[in-house]
């Protein structure tokens, strides 16, 4: 008897010094993160407002050469996505509000360039003769990237005489992230 005592002793101090099996647990977490495709001119999505001024001639005559606005190039030019850019311009030329009459012009038609990132975009804004508002020239496609834009705008010589008075437009160079 005592034996098996002795072996149930035996039998159950093993038992409790057996390892204990233990079960891990786990928990996934996926990070994740959104940003919005975004071009930006010196940190905000709209630059300021630059001029460029057409040179006319002692005789009313437009100076042809090319001209670039009074701050450009313009730096810290960002898209962090594939854009496009692409000029506009608001009144379809630089236009005088006068109505003109017989023999005159009111309007001083123009071509522009703006360069990015190796992407040229073009408007001609002779290809509209009335520039009764908005003409855009072709949005052209840009890798995403950083550096300065350039523009460069070439006043057309004016065929008939031109109105007296103040001539204005809006060039916008336009960069649309994809």
């Amino acid at each position: 008897m005592l034996t098996i005592r002795f072996w149930a002793i035996v039998v159950a101090a093993m038992a409790a010094a057996s390892p204990v099996f233990s079960q891990a647990a786990q928990q996934q977490i996926e990070i994740t993160a959104t940003v919005n495709k975004a071009c930006t001119i010196n940190g905000a999505s709209t630059g300021t407002l630059d001029t460029a001024t057409i040179p006319i001639d002692a005789s009313g005559n437009v100076v042809t050469g090319a001209i670039t606005p009074a701050n450009a190039p313009y730096a810290n030019v960002i898209c962090n996505a594939p854009s496009t850019i692409q000029l506009t311009s608001q009144n379809g030329g630089v236009k005088n509000t006068a109505t003109p009459p017989s023999g005159y012009t009111n309007i001083i038609d123009y071509q522009a360039s703006a360069t990015w990132n190796s992407a040229t975009a073009t408007i001609d804004t002779a290809t509209i003769p009335t520039a009764n508002g908005t003409e855009s020239g072709t949005a052209q496609p840009v890798s995403a990237g950083s550096g300065s834009l350039q523009v460069t705008i070439n006043p057309e010589a004016n065929s008939s005489s031109l109105v007296g008075g103040t001539y204005s437009d809006l060039l916008t160079v336009l960069l649309t992230p994809q």
